[in-house]
């Protein structure tokens, strides 16, 4: 399938089972209902540090002028920071959320979180969450999905069984991806931190470079998930298909997932207008961005199946 039957196919497959949105639905509830969990006072302290850096008078122009700016994107960053949005995992399995692309509510009450342990312990209990919440929900459309060959799950004690299983292997997965970006990044970053000391133009051409390494990187694992997910997939298998996918379907996974993007990105910002409205305009903007989100995270599925399909020889691709 195209890209545009994907997208089509994968409404079709939503239709009128609302009750695939619960997952999107109960998480942005409650990052707009539950208080917000800040560490305004931790990044200031980081700025602070970038800030002081700044004004050595060893560093060159260069080097002051990216300082500072790093310093003011750590400070916006603790004043919109809220350590729930980790219950969310919308680029690793394409939970749809709402409430993370809008500014806090000023309404909101807020806990501030000032112990740097206490922080991290908040952020891997919710990012293990959220990859359970994220397999539970990609889990649950994969069981409309009329081709794969990994366990649908026909009872919902089956699917939380199943998606046990699976979320284990996604954390493994997580694990050993985080464990090879840091193994690369961590002698990289310190080997361009030295050379923006000297050439500071150089620097940020090598910091340019890496970022591009890291999208190409995610760009050929994009459907190693959904391998474990769709297929019941080892995570050789999964990151193997998924690079093999991609390689042979450059030009249409791009369009697609610049598709994907452009549709997502679109409708948040069109749907923060309304969330404005509160309470009913806020709910009725979760729920439509849910049931978008949803419709595109079953497009996923179906342009990740019908293109293997079609890969291994099935010219005759079934109709969805």
């Amino acid at each position: 399938m195209g890209v545009i039957e994907s997208l089509s196919a994968g409404y079709r497959l939503v239709g009128y089972r609302l009750y695939l949105l619960v997952v999107p639905v109960v998480l942005d509830l409650i990052l707009w209902l539950a208080p917000r969990l800040s560490v305004e006072n931790l990044f200031e302290r980081l700025a602070e540090f970038y800030t002081s850096m700044a004004q050595t008078e060893s560093l060159s122009g260069d080097m002051v002028t990216l300082t500072q700016q790093a310093a003011a994107l750590i400070e916006q960053a603790g004043r919109d920071s809220n350590l729930l949005h980790m219950l969310v995992s919308s680029s690793l399995l394409h939970v749809p959320s709402l409430m993370i692309s809008l500014e806090p509510m000023t309404e909101a009450q807020v806990y501030e979180v000032r112990n740097p342990v206490l922080m991290l312990g908040l952020l891997v209990g919710f990012a293990l969450l959220s990859l359970l919440f994220g397999v539970f929900y990609l889990g649950m459309l994969a069981r409309y999905l009329p081709i794969g060959q990994g366990e649908k799950g026909d009872s919902l004690g089956r699917l939380f069984y199943v998606s046990g299983r699976r979320w284990l292997l996604t954390l493994l997965y997580t694990f050993l991806v985080g464990f090879a970006f840091f193994a690369v990044y961590t002698p990289a970053v310190l080997g361009i931190s030295l050379i923006m000391l000297l050439v500071p133009a150089l620097g940020s051409g090598l910091i340019f470079l890496l970022g591009g390494l890291t999208f190409v990187v995610y760009f050929y694992l994009y459907f190693a998930v959904i391998g474990f997910i769709v297929d019941d997939l080892s995570i050789f298998d999964a990151v193997m298909r998924s690079m093999r996918l991609v390689r042979h379907n450059f030009w249409s996974t791009l369009g697609f997932i610049i598709m994907l993007n452009f549709i997502s990105i679109g409708f948040s910002l069109l749907l923060g207008s309304v969330a404005a409205q509160q309470p009913y305009g806020t709910v009725a903007a979760i729920v439509i961005n849910a049931y978008i989100g949803t419709g595109l995270a079953m497009a996923i599925l179906v342009f990740y199946r019908t293109r293997l399909l079609r890969l291994e020889g099935h010219k005759d691709v079934i109709e969805i």
